[in-house]
């Protein structure tokens, strides 16, 4: 008989041409010869070792039959092998598998290395689930392989993990904008965007994309490749891992940042509430409607603050919680026809550039030069001004240069312009060096 899994009762059947059973049977198995008394034929009989737990040939010695007739020689097949399979291993899988549930996905959705692969409902007994059968969110599902007509006696727990559009399965790729990558497709402006941890392949953005919102969680990783932008219409939460390279995160709605996140370029077109763990590396820009709300961000050492807004005068606006007192910008840039009043004495490490639109103040405030080497850049021409006395009584604009900067004053002189580049009062500290260009004087 056989063969099994593991060991069984090991059983040989006689069956007899001539002569009167029943019979005495001698055979050997490997280890000596064995009798086995009052055989029928064509009857099973138990082998004298058992159960057997190996492969075992067994050839069959002599014959005797009732009237003490023996036969020695001459069998037709006198040896016969009962086999013994070891079980087999347990299959390998993904202990979590992630589906769309809008996919509508059954037990022939899950995925497991094997050999004619059956899934349970539970780690031991049961019958096998139909492969029709639907799957439950966070259901764990048991595997098992069956080779040689043995089935693993261990299983593999799956669990599955049923998500709504927008979530990211990275099974293709880590390209973002590869649909077979999220459930539902590529996100767009009204997709609420949710990178979860142990996916196969983690989220890289290297060309434009869009999210109505974005969550990383605890364990996952989204990243910048080149110089592309990503369109955030919704709030940004990051409680795992965001690389932000070179790229730009542009948000187009009120927003808040929640988590430790450091962004390379950060453009706003709306309120932006930064949280209390934002740094920007690069540039903030604030266009046409963009400001900064709650809390200031934190800027790096070679960062930039863009007042992009536009509108001139009419519009202009005070300086507020985007440029803080500590940790603020390093550069500054005033783009579009943008007004900005500086609100309180603030300073750069780096260079300010006023190309078009104009730097005043609300109240006496000091604009610092406290870096090394630093250009402050007035492109009368383009529509650049330093309003610093012409803003009424008492709103006047100083400049000082600390200790150890190298602060050049330039620009586009123009006849008429002395008025468009002008501090109430500049104050060059011990150390500290003034530099004024041949294009700044009239």
């Amino acid at each position: 008989n056989g063969p099994f899994c593991t060991s069984g009762a090991g059983q040989l059947t006689w069956t007899a041409t001539s002569g009167i059973g029943p019979y005495t049977v001698v055979y050997n198995d490997g280890t000596a010869n064995r009798t086995a008394s009052n055989v029928v034929s064509g009857t099973p009989f138990n082998v004298f070792t058992s159960p057997v737990t190996t492969a075992t040939t067994y050839t069959l010695v002599s014959v005797t039959d009732v009237n003490s007739c023996a036969r020695f020689a001459g069998f037709t097949g006198n040896s016969a092998t009962i086999t013994v399979n070891s079980n087999p291993t347990i299959p390998t899988g993904s202990a979590t598998q992630t589906f769309c549930s809008s996919a509508s996905p059954t037990v022939a959705s899950l995925t497991a290395s094997g050999t004619s692969v059956q899934w349970y409902a539970a780690s031991t007994g049961g019958s096998p689930l139909s492969t029709s059968s639907a799957l439950t969110n966070n259901t764990i599902y048991y595997a098992t392989q069956t080779v040689s007509g043995c089935e693993s006696t261990t299983r593999l727990a799956v669990t599955a993990s049923l998500v709504a559009n927008g979530v990211w399965l990275g099974s293709t790729s880590s390209d973002w904008n590869t649909s077979s990558n999220w459930c539902g497709g590529v996100p767009t402006s009204s997709t609420a965007v949710t990178i979860p941890s142990g996916t196969p392949n983690n989220p890289v953005i290297s060309a434009a994309a869009a999210a109505g919102s974005v969550t990383i969680n605890s364990g996952a990783t989204l990243s910048f490749s080149g110089t592309p932008t990503l369109t955030v219409s919704g709030n940004f939460t990051n409680n795992g891992t965001f690389t932000a390279g070179s790229g730009t995160v542009a948000f187009n709605a009120t927003a808040t940042v929640s988590g430790t996140t450091a962004f390379n370029n950060l453009t706003l077109s709306a309120a932006l509430n930064p949280g209390i763990a934002t740094t920007i590396n690069g540039t903030l820009a604030l266009n046409n409607g963009g400001s900064i709300s709650t809390n200031s961000p934190a800027f790096g050492s070679a960062s930039t603050l863009n007042y992009n807004f536009g509108g001139g005068y009419n519009s202009r606006r005070n300086q507020s919680l985007e440029w803080p007192s500590s940790s603020g910008p390093a550069n500054l840039s005033i783009t579009n026809g943008s007004w900005i009043q500086l609100t309180g004495s603030r300073s750069l490490t780096g260079d300010a550039t006023i190309t078009n639109g104009a730097l005043q103040a609300s109240g006496g405030q000091t604009l610092t030069m406290n870096g090394t080497t630093q250009t402050i850049t007035i492109s009368t021409s383009s529509g650049g001004a330093i309003y610093g006395t012409d803003n009424g009584f008492g709103n006047d604009l100083s400049l000082a240069v600390a200790n150890g900067s190298t602060t050049t004053l330039t620009g586009d002189a123009t006849t008429s312009g002395d008025d468009e580049k002008k501090f109430l009062s500049i104050n060059v500290n011990a150390g500290g060096t003034l530099a004024l260009s041949r294009g700044i004087l009239d």
